[in-house]
């Protein structure tokens, strides 16, 4: 089995599949694998529908659920292509069903405290009274607390997502041309606009990181030690939230956020695909689900909200 996965995992790193990807294809077959206790080129249909309920009765989410069936198609189809098997055992299975729910957005009033965090004007939850003193900028206590704000704005601003964020490398900011370069899935670039706020933002967290030891990273995001690990805006994120005195909030719920109001405010579907990264509408009409319901509801007290 390990040689058969290792085989297709080869196959998807040759098409430039994103690392992402790969990952949740081998944990896919891993799970089916352990579960069916046997040569995945030997099972039956039926082998593959026993798995999706198992998965199911484990009270795994519907999106777990069907990456998981989506995963197995993939393996399958290529294991045919490679003359592994005859026939595909998922042929003409149809996929679980997902129930589309509107994903979670983030209040603007909780941003807004997670910026006073990170200005040292918040601690727990409560507002201080006075700033930090000025004596403390300068001394390393202002380099986390302008790279986090930065970090903050950019994904409020733009919704990329958070292995795009943490790949930013100093020459991919063109702050002269209001401007920075990610690299998304399947290693695509794409330039994406620097709003203003963000771009001070970025412009006073650069000013304060040629200061650093590190300084000479080629990568934008530094810790202490050197470039910020790829756990970084996580670990920044559960700090920030904490002495905001909010809920934490998970980095791709700005992504979800950046969709919503980008179709709140009438941004053109083509648009908000190139600045997101989509390849497919799919995507776009998950992540605007929660406009197009709050658009409804609008919609319908204006309509409405005056009696018969």
């Amino acid at each position: 089995m390990s040689e058969l996965a290792d085989s297709w995992l080869r196959s998807l790193r040759a098409a430039n599949r994103a690392a992402a990807t790969l990952e949740a294809y081998q944990s896919d077959l891993a799970e089916f694998s352990a579960h069916y206790g046997g040569d995945p080129s030997d099972a039956k249909r039926s082998d593959v529908e026993n798995f999706i309920v198992f998965c199911r009765d484990r009270g795994l989410a519907d999106a777990t659920v069907a990456r998981r069936f989506q995963s197995l198609r993939q393996f399958y189809r290529w294991a045919e292509e490679e003359g592994e098997v005859d026939a595909s055992p998922m042929l003409r299975m149809k996929p679980p069903k997902v129930a589309i729910r509107p994903p979670d957005v983030i209040d603007p009033a909780d941003f807004a405290k997670l910026i006073e965090a990170c200005r040292g004007e918040r601690v727990n939850g409560e507002r201080r009274k006075t700033r930090q003193n000025k004596a403390d900028w300068g001394r390393g206590f202002d380099f986390e607390c302008r790279r986090d704000e930065a970090m903050l704005r950019l994904l409020w601003t733009t919704g990329i997502r958070a292995g795009e964020i943490m790949g930013i490398a100093v020459v991919d900011i063109d702050l002269n041309a209001e401007t920075f370069t990610v690299t998304g899935k399947g290693n695509r670039l794409r330039i994406v606009a620097l709003l203003p706020q963000p771009a001070e933002a970025v412009d006073r967290y650069l000013r304060v990181r040629r200061k650093h030891e590190a300084h000479s990273e080629p990568w934008l995001w530094l810790g202490r030690r050197g470039r910020l690990g790829q756990d970084g805006l996580r670990q920044m994120l559960e700090r920030r939230c904490h002495d905001a005195g909010i809920a934490p909030i998970n980095p791709h719920r700005f992504r979800h956020t950046f969709a919503h109001e980008a179709k709140k405010r009438g941004m053109a579907d083509d648009a908000l695909m190139q600045v997101a990264g989509w390849q497919s509408p799919q995507m776009l009409q998950r992540y605007g689900a929660s406009a197009a319901a709050e658009r409804s509801r609008e919609a319908h007290r204006r309509l409405f909200g005056g009696g018969s």
